[in-house]
């Protein structure tokens, strides 16, 4: 899995699917870079500290605990949205024929 966290952006990327929402990093971290598959990645920092390399995303695991849940809230939310255009479809179409039935009589 590749992980790239761009804190100034608020957006976690994780194999290529980005999610931007909110998320706070303790010790003002510009970027973090990781490859788990290779078990190596590196820290940007915001104020001028040198880049720091690391060997481990444990640190930062609540980033992805939250990247997950928000990618669960999000497919929530288009469920929700489905189901209420079809709600919505279907009503349309039962007006549409109970107003060709009037037109009948």
């Amino acid at each position: 899995m590749k992980i790239t966290v761009i804190t100034q952006d608020q957006l976690i990327m994780v194999d290529g699917e980005a999610l931007q929402f909110s998320f706070l990093v303790p010790s003002g971290e510009w970027a973090i870079h990781f490859d788990d598959q290779t078990g190596i990645g590196e820290v940007e920092f915001i104020d001028g500290r040198q880049n720091k390399a690391i060997n481990s995303f444990s640190v930062y695991g609540y980033l992805l605990d939250a990247y997950y849940a928000e990618s669960e809230r999000l497919a929530e939310v288009a469920a929700i949205e489905q189901a209420e255009a079809e709600e919505a479809a279907r009503l349309e179409a039962l007006a549409e024929e109970a107003e060709a039935v009037q037109d009948l009589k």
